[in-house]
């Protein structure tokens, strides 16, 4: 398999300002990666571009991955800002041990809204940009798809369902 080059490949991450968001930007922007950043939190979004480089290698935009419209504009308006989209890591979430006994209805919910829909409607929202450009989707799962850990139904079964989707 040749090796994927990523210079000045334009490159959407979701959950930009978390640990391994925030791990996966640096890493990317040194290959020469152009980043578009999504997060809830645009202030954290736009402080992490400027980190990295400021608007012309990275840019942060406002995204709730529980919002399909949400999405759509950003990646609308990251298409414009960098003229493509070459790769899109849905890579928000959360998770928190929790028992099924005592898990409220709305904490599962939740999870699999953020984890696995949300990789759903990210996805959904880059493929126009993605398709034209014969690019990449690339999905955050975890070993948790596999290893069934206790206190974890909600987060093990959103990841199992990622791992399904994709």
């Amino acid at each position: 398999m040749n090796k994927y080059q990523l210079k000045d490949k334009v490159v959407v991450i979701t959950g930009s300002t978390g640990g391994l968001g925030q791990a996966t930007a640096q890493a990317l922007r040194n290959k020469g990666a152009k980043l578009a950043l999504l997060d809830l939190d645009l202030n954290k979004g736009t402080q992490q571009a400027n980190d990295l480089g400021g608007s012309s290698n990275a840019m942060g935009w406002q995204a709730d991955v529980c919002s399909l419209e949400s999405l759509e504009n950003a990646m609308a308006s990251a298409a414009k800002h960098f003229g493509k989209i070459d790769v899109v890591i849905a890579n928000a979430g959360i998770g928190r041990p929790a028992s099924l006994e005592h898990m409220a209805p709305e904490t599962f919910e939740r999870t699999i809204d953020i984890n696995l829909t949300g990789v759903f409607r990210t996805f959904r929202s880059a493929l126009p940009y993605v398709k034209e450009t014969q690019g990449y989707l690339l999905a955050i799962s975890s070993l948790a798809a596999f290893v069934h850990s206790p206190l974890n139904t909600h987060y093990t079964s959103s990841k199992a369902g990622v791992w399904a989707l994709c």
